[in-house]
């Protein structure tokens, strides 16, 4: 008789089935530090006792942390210790439950809902301006969750800075004066006591601030008729390139030469005219409120352009300064050589006119001027006629603009003396 009533009873417990509920509502996402906290109802008409057994469940980890004895004959309400997760449990995880006899048979299981276990913060970051400039101030916000304390390690344009913040904090950030222009990247790195992390970052544009111009001219001393070549740079707070139109004017004492625009790192030429002043000149660039100016020398130029035009010799001041000296005009022909040394004095551009057919006899010659000791031929074998006065053929002189020349032959010279003191002295003689 006992053992029929041995095998009913355990036909009825083997029938039998605990109902296991969670009565709590389990996160999502649990971060280091965070406690996983659960709360069961098991529910078994039965007089027998059981055991409660909490395992919990995870990628590449496993662990029975909670272990107790039951009634059966009313509901259970259980509340496991709190169970604090590890690094070896990140990744996903369940809580599973098994109520068993004391005799190990299964009356009732469950397993709860999946969830993951991290050690990863979610930063979340923004700025109030994603285009500053150097020297402005912009306000950094940021939201971290799962909600806690925290150490933020703010990290841009090379430098660092560390504070402690909520899951919502606020920073105001200093744009660095020399910072480089373009893209930056701004870092958060977030820990927690528990070695929670979380990082985020953001990109922001920093716009160039002219800071400086460079001005570079290829000499510092020219002559008339040279080339100044200019370059004009402009330069951000960083001492970069950058875009940028400038101005650039050049005077000369108190007279504006040139005025004109050259974008950055662009070359400019400006020739100097033959008869440019000499003295100092200043070349002058200018972007914003900013100005960069260097000097240079024009050199004095005398200088004298000789040519020949039928028997007309021009001469003509292609310096920049008076002229005030001798020319030297030679005429060979098959009688000798004929120098005429003419004075002038001559402004910039201004020219003078010697008509040779009024000066020397008929004949062709070569001829050729000579200025600063250097000796170049204006023609060979020119024709010119003879178109002096009467008293000039006589007396064979080469007359110049302002004066004689050094060829006045002697001998002419005595003749007409010798011819007008006879003349006086006859009639001296007849009174």
């Amino acid at each position: 008789m006992r053992l029929v009533f041995c095998i009913v009873f355990c036909v009825l417990m083997a029938s039998a089935i605990a109902e296991i509920e969670l009565s709590n509502e389990l996160q999502e996402t649990y971060i280091l530090g965070m406690p996983i906290d659960s709360s069961f109802l098991v529910s078994l008409d039965s007089n027998q006792s059981a055991l409660f057994r909490l395992r919990l469940v995870c990628d590449s980890y496993e662990i029975e942390y909670f272990v107790t004895l039951i009634d059966l004959s009313k509901d259970s309400t259980l509340d496991p210790p709190a169970l604090m997760p590890t690094d070896s449990m990140v990744g996903e995880c369940s809580l599973s439950v098994r109520v068993e006899t004391l005799e190990k048979e299964l009356v009732g299981s469950y397993t709860s809902p999946f969830f993951q276990v991290t050690n990863s913060l979610d930063v979340s970051i923004g700025l109030d301006s994603s285009e500053p400039t150097p020297g402005t101030t912009v306000t950094l916000t940021g939201q971290i969750r799962p909600t806690g304390e925290f150490t933020i390690l703010l990290s841009f344009a090379g430098s660092q800075e560390t504070f402690a913040a909520g899951s919502e904090f606020s920073r105001a950030l200093v744009i660095p004066s020399t910072i480089k222009s373009g893209e930056q990247v701004l870092n958060v790195h977030v820990t927690d006591d528990y070695n929670n992390q979380g990082d985020a970052t953001v990109s922001l544009t920093i716009k160039p601030k002219l800071t400086a111009l460079q001005l570079l001219v290829n000499k510092e001393a020219f002559n008339p008729g040279e080339t100044l070549s200019i370059k004009a740079e402009a330069l951000d707070q960083a001492a970069t390139l950058m875009e940028q139109t400038i101005a650039i004017t050049i005077t000369h004492k108190t007279n504006i030469i040139h005025t004109g625009k050259i974008e950055s790192a662009d070359s400019f030429e400006y020739k100097l005219p033959p008869s440019a002043n000499p003295g100092e000149y200043l070349v002058e660039i200018e972007a914003g409120e900013i100005k960069e100016q260097v000097k240079v020398q024009v050199a004095e130029l005398k200088k004298l352009n000789v040519s020949l035009e039928g028997g007309i010799v021009r001469i003509t001041n292609i310096g920049n300064i008076p002229y005030d000296d001798t020319v030297n005009l030679n005429l060979y022909s098959e009688d000798g050589i004929l120098v005429l040394n003419q004075h002038i004095k001559l402004d910039p551009k201004e020219e003078a006119n010697i008509d040779l057919s009024k000066r020397v006899a008929a004949d062709n010659y070569t001829i050729s001027s000579t200025e600063n000791g250097t000796n170049v031929t204006l023609g060979t074998d020119v024709f010119i006629p003879d178109n002096r006065s009467f008293f000039t053929k006589i007396t064979g002189a080469v007359i110049g603009i302002d004066g004689v020349s050094s060829f006045f032959p002697i001998f002419a010279l005595v003749i007409v003396f010798l011819l007008l003191l006879g003349i006086y002295l006859k009639r001296k003689m007849r009174h």
